[in-house]
């Protein structure tokens, strides 16, 4: 085991399994616990946990927001890589006005830095099937739009995105797939990848798949795995 520091307190927080298997944590407080009016000191400021970052250098600031989400609050990562946030209720019932932290109504977008990058998004231009077995191989065809600044550098990345309700969801699963490269044509590449091998893994269910590009993801691709 290795202990880290968080750069900030925090309960009562969300945490969300990006597109490139790093961990977004936001959302909660810095005082208090779960539970109606128990919480306060709200912490606007994301952090991302990079596990491949050497020790005492994983956790990163992200730009915060200024709306209080605190009990009740959910994130989640969306397909086009970006993340939904939403919820906040310190109150056993809706209270807009005269309490420290009303029922929040707004939803927000947060778009992680690797959508802000001078680099195109890739993009899977061949249609996964609807269902895939385990230890299935696909051929999948890829865009990685443009090699003339930046060699590909290609990772195919499967996630399961949970079903999300107070704080962090233990049922989200992320996974790097193993995948070989096969013939190029200009920007198009096509890959044999391949899927988990059984449910001990990645259980049976709804899955997306991304193909990250020096580590840019593209749009997912839905299907059922079983």
């Amino acid at each position: 085991w290795e202990m880290d520091t968080m750069p900030t307190p925090r309960l009562m927080g969300d945490a969300v399994i990006l597109a490139d298997g790093r961990i977004m944590l936001l959302n909660g407080c810095m005082t208090g616990y779960a539970g109606f009016r128990h919480g306060n000191d709200p912490v606007f400021t994301p952090v991302v946990y990079d596990p491949d970052a050497p020790l005492g250098h994983r956790f990163t600031e992200w730009v915060p927001s200024n709306i209080a989400r605190m009990y009740h609050s959910v994130a989640m990562l969306l397909p086009d890589g970006t993340v939904f946030v939403t919820g906040s209720n310190e109150n056993s019932e809706v209270r807009l006005t005269d309490v420290p932290f009303p029922t929040e109504y707004r939803v927000e977008s947060f778009t992680p830095p690797y959508l802000t990058t001078d680099l195109a998004r890739p993009e899977i231009v061949s249609k996964v099937p609807e269902k895939v077995a385990y230890g299935q191989k696909l051929a999948v065809t890829i865009d990685v739009k443009d090699t003339r600044k930046y060699a590909p550098d290609v990772t195919f990345m499967l996630g399961h995105r949970g079903f999300v309700t107070h704080s962090t969801h233990m049922s989200q699963r992320m996974a790097k797939l193993v995948a070989t490269q096969g013939q190029v044509d200009g920007t198009k590449i096509i890959y044999q990848v391949e899927m988990p091998p059984n449910a001990n893994l990645m259980p049976p269910g709804p899955y997306y798949i991304h193909v990250l590009n020096n580590g840019v993801p593209s749009m997912a691709q839905h299907f059922l795995l079983n």
